[in-house]
């Protein structure tokens, strides 16, 4: 599982500590990029959704179509 986190939330998301087994790096445009294994997907998609518009989820493509869903799902219940 792969995240790309922009510059503004990078150093708070390089502080904490999610699972014993993540890996991260800043990347030089000052974004952290992050690496972490995940058995609970709700618990992970709701962390991601809480983090954006400043977190990518990079991998794995079926956990991106899926919180792209939810996305999609949000934007059609607030119009107004």
């Amino acid at each position: 599982m792969g995240f790309k986190f922009k510059p503004f939330r990078a150093r708070w998301v390089a502080s904490e500590r999610w699972h014993p087994e993540q890996v991260g790096q800043y990347l030089p445009c000052g974004s952290y990029q992050f690496d972490v294994p995940y058995s609970e997907v709700w618990e992970l998609i709701q962390s991601i959704l809480k983090q954006s518009p400043d977190v990518d989820l990079l991998a794995p493509l079926a956990l991106r179509e899926k919180v792209a869903g939810l996305i999609d799902s949000m934007r059609l219940s607030y119009r107004l």
